[in-house]
């Protein structure tokens, strides 16, 4: 399992921009629906907004006229989203959960690795990163971790989470990009492809 000092460099790593307005359709307060959860556009646009007033979205997006860095951090945003509520419904349907104690010790555990509270802090602020969605990146990661034990690592993890999407439909707002079964990931939007949620191969959350 990825330490909790790397797995928020994968986060920084991927979320360094903020978002580009899109057409949108259907309902404009809603960016993706997975199953019966609904994400709110208001969630991804704040934290959109905050990554892009930090110092790091200032230094990556300089010399970007094409607006391409922006497009796919958002979209990548919207993947972190759409992915902690998959992790969330398989759970729930394996009986698995993560408790709140065991997110805060994630925390205190991360706090410790990057040398202290004011650092984190420090660290998040230099990457627009609130806290809450740090926190959920946490208990996606316990989440994941348990459901490793609970089916096993890897591929099986993988072909389990697959079964379990066969049934459940995942839409996603165009102005955050479109649904990737294939991936499992939101990808910019393209008017050609199909739309709505279908069997993913075998890919790993």
């Amino acid at each position: 399992m990825i330490t909790l000092a790397r797995r928020l460099a994968v986060v920084i790593a991927a979320l360094t921009a903020a978002a580009c307005g899109l057409t949108t359709a259907g309902d404009p307060t809603t960016a993706a629906v997975v199953g019966d959860r609904r994400i709110a556009a208001a969630a991804i646009d704040e934290n959109l907004e905050s990554i892009r007033n930090s110092e790091a979205f200032r230094q990556q997006a300089q010399g970007d006229t094409s607006g391409a860095f922006v497009l796919d951090a958002q979209t990548q945003l919207a993947t972190a989203f759409v992915r902690s509520e998959i992790l969330a419904l398989v759970a729930e349907r394996e009986g698995v959960a993560v408790s709140d104690e065991e997110i805060a010790q994630a925390r205190d555990d991360l706090v410790t690795q990057l040398g202290g509270e004011e650092a984190f802090q420090a660290r998040l602020a230099e990457q627009g990163l609130s806290e809450g969605f740090l926190l959920q990146q946490l208990r996606d990661q316990q989440t994941q971790a348990a459901l490793q034990e609970e089916i096993g690592q890897g591929a099986e993890l993988a072909e389990y989470i697959r079964t379990q999407l066969e049934d459940i439909d995942i839409e996603v707002n165009p102005r955050y990009g479109q649904w990737d079964p294939a991936t499992l990931a939101v990808t910019q939007f393209d008017p050609l492809a199909p739309t709505g949620g279908t069997t993913p191969a075998a890919a790993s959350p």
